[in-house]
């Protein structure tokens, strides 16, 4: 994937070969011009860079390919790879760095993209901080309609993983007002609308204004059938379903069905959507539909891979703390925390012990909560965010004052007043 110019691939080959420019030259180019070339100062004619190939025993079409080439090349490779790939991130920013050198803004936006989808693929918030100021530029230099929809994308995206939900909101609905006021629409442009309502939605399910989400999430059913992506499709009707169930919709049970067939083996999927239901009969004081509905996720959970069995088993332990179920949220959670210590994952062990906590207070058994807590706590330090840590310390701090031990519940406030001001 190395990328040269074709005035780099001359001179690095005449080197090669121990020509001075004179001797490469002779009497066919001038000396000056082809010094031009060299430096990238001149783009050379047709028959300059064939009479250089012969004389260098270069491929005239090797030879022929400029930095844009390259890079174009390269793009087209890099849009085929897994995300996961090794080396996927080096690749995107050694192209990035040439597209950004050579002003080719359009590539540079295009490589942008891709690499701030990587880093929300991977949870990296850190990493799609620092790009922000450097996404922007290349942004502003490559703006067209498009690139606006897609920048703005991205940024709701972000934010909405940052949990700042009423900035990605507005975000989201300004790509759902650029790509309304279109003239016409194809299948890319109808499958990005229809993420844009999705996730907008779901901010204002995360701010708990339902009614919001329900009468957004209820407009993607004049786009559904001018979109192919059948995950994509099931995720919405999942949506649909939960606050039909949430708002008193007797259309929940046929939503449900449809993103159930959508999902098919994507049974990981599946786990989560049964959760949401279990967690909103839960509120809702459903309590034994509740529970019937967390023992169809169990039913249908993988036993691998291990990381994703923690990572959704997880999820299904907090729902039966909130619903307190007790006891089946302690034998759920002693098998994840086993798990993820043999993984050796650190975020996976945190929130495990961190549940082991909640369930010892629930059960009276002051020593152990604090035990689990402070080992939560010793993990969290280690990854967690300013904001992660706050929340951390006030809860320490609230634990402590229901203990009646007002040293340590005061030491825990103080030091979330002190990391308020770093938030």
């Amino acid at each position: 994937m190395e990328i040269l110019s074709t005035g780099e691939k001359i001179k690095k080959s005449r080197v090669y070969k121990g020509l001075t420019l004179k001797e490469l030259c002779g009497d066919k180019i001038s000396v000056s011009k082809m010094s031009c070339i060299e430096n990238n100062k001149i783009k050379p004619d047709l028959w300059v860079l064939e009479f250089t190939s012969n004389k260098l025993n270069i491929d005239y079409n090797y030879l022929k390919k400029d930095v844009e080439d390259h890079l174009k090349e390269n793009l087209e490779l890099i849009e085929t790879y897994p995300l996961d790939m090794e080396g996927y991130e080096k690749k995107l920013k050694y192209n990035l760095e040439y597209s950004q050198d050579y002003n080719y803004p359009q590539i540079s936006m295009k490589i942008m993209h891709l690499l701030f989808q990587y880093y929300l693929n991977n949870n990296d918030i850190q990493s799609l901080e620092e790009l922000q100021c450097t996404y922007y530029d290349i942004y502003q230099k490559a703006y067209s309609i498009e690139n606006q929809e897609i920048y703005y994308m991205d940024m709701a995206n972000y934010l909405y993983m940052s949990k700042e939900y009423v900035q990605a909101a507005n975000y989201y609905d300004n790509v759902i007002k650029s790509i309304t006021s279109r003239e016409d629409c194809n299948v890319e442009y109808y499958t990005l609308l229809v993420k844009a309502i999705y996730k907008e939605a779901y901010c204002y399910v995360k701010q708990k204004d339902y009614e919001k989400a329900y009468e957004l999430a209820m407009k993607i059913s004049d786009y559904m059938e001018h979109i192919d992506d059948q995950l994509l499709k099931a995720n919405c009707y999942h949506m649909m379903a939960f606050l039909c169930l949430r708002m008193n919709d007797d259309r929940f049970l046929a939503y449900e069905k449809k993103s159930l067939r959508l999902y098919k083996e994507k049974h990981f999927d599946k786990v989560k959507a049964f959760n949401e239901y279990a967690d909103i009969m839960i509120e809702l004081g459903l309590m034994s539909e509740g529970m019937e509905y967390i023992e169809k996720a169990l039913k249908v959970c993988p036993d691998e891979p291990k990381e994703r069995v923690v990572e959704y088993k997880l999820m299904l332990t907090e729902t039966l703390i909130k619903g307190n179920f007790i006891t089946k949220a302690e034998e759920i959670n002693s098998e994840i925390l086993n798990i993820a210590i043999e993984l050796n994952n650190l975020i996976f062990i945190e929130k495990a012990y961190h549940n082991k906590s909640i369930i010892c207070m629930m059960q009276d058994n002051d020593y152990s909560a604090e035990m689990y807590m402070n080992l939560s706590l010793d993990a969290l330090v280690k990854f967690g965010t300013k904001k992660q840590l706050y929340n951390r310390y006030l809860e320490l701090g609230k634990m402590y004052y229901k203990f009646n031990n007002t040293m340590e519940a005061l030491k825990y406030f103080n030091l979330a007043i002190k990391m308020e001001k770093y938030i």
